[in-house]
């Protein structure tokens, strides 16, 4: 019973982070990026006690206990990744610095993700492919 319940809550964790990723994608293309951006952030933290700001600072190993803690899956890794993506991708024009920590945070989830699945996804290693090619242009 009590592993129904965590099941259950871990898809809810997936389903608000889906759902707060895809507002922002929508706000993104309305032109509303900084909107957006803001909005998305606070809901991750209100919603899903998950702070950008600060996951930015963490090294690698901090980064997979402070989402595991959270019972983030592999698969919302890649969501996360996702949403860093597109927050970078807005920040790439105008500062470079700070798309630069996004996207090299996006490119730790999907390794992450590989790592807490124990599978190597293709269509995650091609996300990396891209998100590098992004950060080295």
């Amino acid at each position: 019973m009590e592993r129904d319940y965590i099941m259950r809550h871990v898809e809810q964790l997936g389903k608000v982070m889906a759902r707060i990723v895809e507002t922002f994608l929508r706000l993104k293309s309305n032109t509303q990026v900084f909107q957006g951006i803001e909005v998305a952030n606070q809901q991750m933290k209100d919603e899903l006690d998950i702070d950008i700001d600060y996951l930015l600072e963490l090294d690698r190993a901090a980064l997979k206990a402070y989402l595991l803690k959270r019972n983030i899956t592999a698969t919302n890794f890649e969501t996360l990744s996702d949403y860093l993506r597109g927050v970078a991708e807005h920040k790439l024009s105008t500062d470079q610095k700070e798309a630069e920590t996004y996207l090299t945070q996006a490119i730790t989830l999907l390794e992450l993700a590989d790592e807490v699945s124990a599978t190597y996804s293709f269509e995650r290693m091609d996300k990396k492919t891209a998100l590098e090619k992004l950060l080295h242009r």
